[in-house]
């Protein structure tokens, strides 16, 4: 993977590359979001709500290291308990939104490795918004 440096200016690289992409959008914080179906309503997710999604999460080589696609099963949480990126992101969104969102290490685990996500990780993720309660 080369050195820290190295991997931290890919990852900064690769947020500049998405950005020139059409259809997609920076919101607060540099995260860049993408629609790929809209939702319905009026009402967009707030943090207090808890959603109810499929998500699929890679990094920027493409690697997978989390899905609801597997299990059949979509997950619930409540939106002030994720990254601060899918924070952002998600009050973008009505219910049966899909989108695809670029999310900036800063914005998720930062200079920490989390798991199988190595430190200054860019995030991507396909999130479909299934129901807001």
């Amino acid at each position: 993977m080369g050195t820290k440096g190295d991997y931290r200016k890919a990852n900064k690289d690769f947020l500049k590359y998405k950005l020139r992409s059409k259809g997609v959008k920076k919101l607060s914080g540099g995260v860049l979001y993408e629609e790929i179906s809209a939702g319905e309503g009026d009402r967009k997710a707030t943090l207090g709500d808890v959603i109810v999604v499929h998500y699929t999460g890679r990094l920027i080589d493409g690697t997978e290291f989390d899905s609801t696609k597997e299990g059949a099963c979509p997950e619930a949480m409540r939106l002030r308990d994720t990254i601060e990126g899918w924070q952002i992101a998600v009050t973008e969104m009505r219910k049966g939104t899909k989108a695809k969102v670029y999310i900036p290490s800063t914005l998720a685990y930062g200079n920490k490795k989390e798991d199988n996500i190595p430190a200054n990780s860019t995030l991507e993720f396909e999130i479909e918004l299934l129901d807001i309660q």
